[in-house]
């Protein structure tokens, strides 16, 4: 019954332990897409104030700015993927819990990939742009 008892308390711990690491992980795709859309928004301002109206520069990195917004809405549902796995395996509802847990990884992959996206499409414009 100690024995038991132990490892009970081992998991719990352990458990309690891999939440802030969860919670910092689900952060990182807000945070980088969300950057990327504010520096983009930012670089589209400097070019319409300094350059006029380059409608070939803003153009070209629209689907940057498209794959950002769709990284962090991607990351957005995460969290909330997130928050409805763990509610259901609070309730012992394995079923609906499992289900969502895969949904958040699958959704927290898709806000990485798009993010690497953008990226990749921004440098491919930059790069086109010349000097």
């Amino acid at each position: 019954m100690a024995q038991w008892k132990h490892e009970r308390q081992f998991e719990i711990e352990m458990f309690r332990s891999v939440m802030p690491f969860a919670s910092m992980s689900l952060r990182a795709p807000l945070l980088i897409n969300g950057g990327a859309a504010t520096v983009l928004l930012a670089f589209i301002g400097h070019i319409v104030t300094t350059e006029g109206m380059d409608s070939a520069a803003i153009t070209g990195v629209i689907p940057a700015m498209r794959a950002f917004l769709a990284g962090l809405f991607s990351g957005a549902l995460a969290v909330g993927s997130a928050y409805a796995s763990q509610l259901s395996y609070k309730h012992e509802r394995l079923k609906v819990g499992v289900p969502f847990h895969i949904l958040t990884v699958v959704l927290f992959l898709v806000s990485i990939v798009a993010f690497l996206w953008g990226a990749w499409s921004a440098t491919t414009v930059f790069l086109s742009a010349g000097p």
